[in-house]
């Protein structure tokens, strides 16, 4: 072929517009993961005062026990307590469904719910916006992250691509045929540019971890699928993360029928308190303990860690906590606390653990694909076998009454290479520091998901069968691209360096092969997603259902 064959400003132009449109495609898909919360409104800057004679609150005043309105459509910058009336929030900002949830006064609203109800809702901020969920979620990364394999690979494949290159047209232009050399060496170049591996990985990492988000999983890290496909032992904490962080309330109506003078100690008593407990009462007593809360005068408690609350008023000394003022080694049937007025117990309030939705199949499903399942708790033993006796964990696989150290030890004595650990709370930190991945529930506390691999917003564990059966389609998806790239290149290099390609069939023949990579990407997690529908698991788990709604619910059933 002679010079003219080259067609070198031709084959130049679509060179550049082809590495230009590979580029702009990477990057779209790392900002439409970046901007993996916040897809449908930004959040307001400011919001309604709840006086018409006062300014509005901008984000940067909000802080503990702000009060403000939110507007029909707006989200709630920061958790708070709902104040004015019932009202309907969307969770979608949380995990992605968007059903309406109701939430009663004096229930804890998190932050990211978008307001459905048409009138505007009062509510009492719990933190301020810089400590608020939301905050972390929707700031910019410090930095770009990379992707270490991927970088690595890419390297070495240039370098090679390079020598070959050289190579041609030095074997070429050894035997004087410089234009073939020329033609030879460009041709390698082009054809066999890595933009299908740096986009199709990229791409695959961005639409499974889109999927995840669909069960209310968000990713923190970028070596997470290569780790997550050695995993062969989850362990869990009990309290917060296979059981809700709260107890339910058994008997409601114990509440309700509590007089006026009664009513109103169990409300002062309870509020602000961030006991579990407490917080069921709270939001059980509902509007008529805010209306209690807002005409009584001001007060004071006396807390007693470990026993219960005091409150006197005039004569009259009440008291929550547990049963006689027991110590916290005490137990009762299920979990149980006192009102008592003078000493004298007016009303019993019991409680008992929950199991997260579908905590029984999403586990039986992981037992099923062979992973062995632990329970490592500092809660009583006997908690912890009744728990695992409900998931069908064996007894030597669920300890309870464990130190902060004691768990960590644990993990190492299992095998932190192939451990998935997830837990809630400031006693999994250094189980956290020696498992292999590990993950959070997001609650009140958020104390954990800054240095887990990932965490998740919904209140039920359907998401873990998920996230195994995502990364498999994953890595499904990247092998058949390493193989249609080895298989393409060799045939492709071959034909360069025997002169055989056109520099500008080559700049054709590059991205196409980038769009066969992404093809083979998407169909491989197209057809994972066709599987999961198909199952018979529910997509969502609402991330904050009241717990008037689960004590009814099991009252009906």
């Amino acid at each position: 072929m002679d010079a003219e064959g080259l067609l070198y400003f031709d084959f130049v132009a679509m060179f550049v517009f082809l590495m230009l449109l590979g580029r702009a495609l990477q990057t779209s898909a790392v900002e439409r993961n970046r901007k993996r919360l916040v897809r449908q409104q930004p959040v307001p800057k400011a919001f309604d005062a709840t006086r018409d004679d006062l300014p509005a609150v901008s984000l940067d005043e909000i802080k503990a026990d702000t009060q403000f309105s939110l507007r029909p459509g707006q989200a709630n910058p920061v958790a708070s307590m709902v104040q004015s009336s019932d009202a309907s929030f969307s969770l979608e900002w949380i995990n992605g469904e968007a059903d309406a949830v109701n939430f009663a006064v004096g229930s804890r609203l998190p932050a990211g719910a978008i307001l459905l109800s048409r009138s505007p809702v009062i509510v009492q901020a719990s933190e301020q916006w810089l400590d608020s969920l939301l905050a972390r979620l929707t700031a910019p990364p410090v930095a770009e992250r990379g992707h270490a394999f991927l970088d690595t690979l890419l390297r070495y494949w240039l370098a090679a691509i390079v020598i070959i290159g050289i190579a041609g047209f030095a074997w070429h232009a050894f035997h004087h045929e410089w234009i073939r050399g020329l033609q030879v060496m460009i041709s390698v170049f082009v054809v066999s540019c890595p933009c299908a591996l740096g986009v199709a990985i990229p791409l695959a990492d961005d639409l499974a971890a889109t999927r995840l988000q669909h069960w209310g999983v968000f990713l923190r890290s970028t070596t997470f699928w290569s780790r997550i496909r050695k995993v062969k032992h989850i362990i869990f904490d009990k309290t917060g993360t296979l059981t809700l962080e709260r107890p339910l309330l058994s008997n409601p109506c114990a509440v309700q029928d509590l007089d006026e003078d009664s009513a109103r100690a169990l409300a002062i008593l309870t509020h602000g308190s961030l006991h579990p407990v407490s917080r069921t009462l709270l939001e059980t007593l509902g509007t008529r303990g805010q209306k209690l809360l807002r005409a009584a005068s001001e007060h004071s408690v006396l807390e007693t860690a470990g026993q219960g609350i005091e409150w006197k008023s005039d004569d009259v000394c009440w008291s929550l906590g547990r049963p006689g003022w027991k110590s916290a080694e005490h137990i009762t049937e299920g979990q149980s606390t006192e009102l008592c007025r003078n000493g004298k117990c007016i009303a019993r309030f019991a409680f008992e653990d929950a199991l997260r939705p579908s905590a029984v199949a999403a586990l039986a499903s992981l037992r099923a694909d062979g992973i062995m399942l632990h329970i490592f708790s500092g809660d009583h033993r006997e908690k912890v076998a009744k728990i695992a006796k409900q998931l069908g964990i064996s007894e030597d696989q669920a300890h309870g009454g464990l130190l902060p150290e004691e768990k960590a030890a644990s993990v190492r004595k299992i095998d932190s290479r192939n451990t998935l650990y997830m837990g809630d709370g400031a006693n999994d930190s250094l189980a956290f520091d020696a498992a292999y991945v590990t993950g959070t529930p997001v609650t009140d506390r958020s104390l954990l998901e800054s240095k887990s691999d990932f965490y998740t917003l919904g209140s039920g564990l359907s998401f873990l069968p998920q996230l195994f059966s995502t990364a498999k389609a994953r890595a499904q998806g990247v092998r058949h691209v390493f193989l249609f790239a080895l298989i393409y290149n060799v045939i492709v290099v071959s034909l360069s360096l025997m002169g055989q390609m056109n520099p500008l069939l080559a700049a054709v023949l590059m991205p196409l092969s980038s769009l066969i990579s992404i093809a083979l990407i998407a169909i491989s997690l197209k057809n994972r997603s066709s599987l999961i529908e198909k199952s018979n698991s529910p997509r969502y788990d609402s991330a904050d259902v009241t717990r008037r709604e689960y004590v009814t619910t099991k009252q009906l059933s």
